[in-house]
């Protein structure tokens, strides 16, 4: 049981358990045995199964080891994009099915049932529309694009506009299957049906598996939303615009975050989101406890100077 303790302790076992699970493994192991030994029966026993059963504390501090994170951060999203080949239409569309996934933290399903007309240039918005779009619980939300790195939408826009000049419509399929990648002009005698969304979430993943295979990495297209959770924690961002930015992202429990917080107009959310960055305040409260430390060495030090 030692043994298999030390293994499972190991973080590169797909079995692996946590330092408090080992913790607590051991616990009820002793717990059990002081019990024993005091049963008829049992009594002589040796009793030093203690010893046997406690782990070293480098044992234990090795199931502690974070394990790599199963996402990229956003600047390592923007390498993997600008890695991506361009050498055919496949190849554009799976960029751009992996830019959209970043710009609005969107699952694999919504990417390739959107429709031209979701994707609204002007407004910078992705139009979730639930009877349309594949949304999960079948939810509508007009998504603001995320701050992140230009190359993301400026990826989507050039999609965007190549579809336009092979004669593609806003009714069109945004991500076309591969057979439907062709001109498509219309002719005011023959209006052809719109090309149809995908059916599987094929391309996506091939997509993500194409951007991850010079590194090694091994993301899958459920990391977008982990991604852009990440960025908003690491940056020193004001209430209202973590609550604008969790809201963008078609938060689980907005009920949570109108409670105490109270609620937020589309309009607004879209203003708050479009001026991160532009606040010359800081909202104390968002400050990290690393980020409060160094400012008040910083005012310290000021103050003695």
């Amino acid at each position: 049981m030692r043994d298999e303790l030390k293994r499972r302790s190991r973080i590169d076992m797909e079995d692996n358990l946590s330092a408090s699970s080992i913790k607590h493994t051991v616990s009820h192991l002793l717990g059990f045995f002081d019990w024993l030994l005091k049963q008829d029966g049992y009594r002589r026993l040796p009793r030093d199964f203690d010893g046997y059963l406690k782990l070293p504390k480098a044992v234990v501090a090795q199931s502690a080891q974070v394990k790599k994170r199963d996402f990229p951060t956003i600047l390592e999203a923007e390498d993997l994009l600008k890695a991506m080949p361009t050498k055919s239409l496949v190849d554009e569309r799976a960029r751009a099915l992996f830019a959209l996934g970043f710009l609005g933290a969107l699952r694999a399903d919504t990417l390739i049932s959107l429709r031209l007309e979701h994707f609204d240039i002007e407004r910078r918005l992705i139009l979730q529309h639930a009877k349309i779009v594949r949304a999960k619980a079948g939810k509508s939300l007009d998504i603001f694009w995320f701050p992140i790195p230009k190359v993301f939408e400026e990826t989507v826009i050039g999609w965007v506009n190549k579809l336009k000049t092979f004669g593609f419509t806003d009714q069109d399929a945004l991500f076309p299957d591969t057979k439907h990648l062709k001109h498509r002009v219309s002719t005011s005698a023959y209006t052809p049906a719109p090309v149809p969304v995908m059916s599987t979430i094929h391309a996506v993943t091939k997509a993500f598996a194409v951007a991850c295979s010079q590194t090694g990495a091994k993301y899958t297209p459920h990391c977008v939303k982990h991604s852009i959770g990440a960025l908003r924690d690491s940056l020193p961002l004001t209430q209202e615009e973590r609550k604008a930015w969790s809201l963008n992202m078609g938060h689980d429990d907005e009920r949570t975050t109108e409670r105490y917080y109270g609620t937020m107009q589309d309009d607004q959310r879209f203003e708050v989101l479009e001026n991160i960055g532009t606040k010359k305040t800081i909202d104390t409260l968002s400050l990290t406890t690393d980020q409060k430390a160094r400012a008040f060495d910083a005012m310290i030090k000021a103050i003695g100077e």
